[in-house]
């Protein structure tokens, strides 16, 4: 009985440990890895914020996400895809509030903290990334603290930054 009991437990322990290090997905993410401390810390508190606005206002968030995926389809297929998107407009105050609360959310702190997400995001990139690569660098990032911090709405920002991406190349093809 005592073997079955310490086998049990062992099982039940690692199973606790595997599932607790698969639940943090910064712990495997390359990038974050070369992370400073300081860089670390900084954007683990400014995802909290962040986890705070999609909890208060994610609701609105994915109400204009499940208008503006059907819209983004039929854009794309369209020989004039900004006249389609165009009708999205009126849905765009479903995520005034999520628009409103996320506007504070940056890393805010002193000049080394500023300093070393700067140069974090240097060894991440190189010195000239292309254009826009810093800051969907730094979107991907934010989306794996979000994972970490709050797992049921990272999904919900995951598919606004996916659908910010679709717009874009939409309105390179124009």
């Amino acid at each position: 009985m005592r073997t079955l009991t310490k086998t049990l437990l062992a099982a039940f322990t690692a199973v606790i440990f595997m599932t607790s290090c698969a639940g943090d997905p910064t712990s495997s993410n390359p990038d974050i890895a070369k992370l400073s401390d300081v860089s670390k810390k900084a954007l683990d508190e400014v995802s909290k914020k962040g986890c705070e606005c999609l909890k208060k206002h994610g609701k609105g968030l994915q109400e204009f996400m499940a208008e503006a995926k059907p819209l983004l389809a039929d854009a794309e297929k369209s020989e004039n895809p900004m006249e389609v998107m165009g009708k999205l407009m009126g849905s765009m105050m479903k995520m005034k509030d999520f628009g409103e609360c996320f506007k504070d959310v940056e890393p805010k702190g002193d000049e080394a903290t500023e300093k070393a997400l700067e140069e974090d995001m240097k060894k991440i990139l190189g010195e000239n990334p292309e254009s826009g690569a810093e800051k969907k660098k730094q979107m991907e990032i934010m989306n794996a603290y979000f994972g970490k911090n709050c797992p049921s709405e990272a999904k919900i920002f995951a598919d606004f930054i996916k659908f910010g991406e679709q717009m874009e190349n939409l309105r390179k093809k124009k």
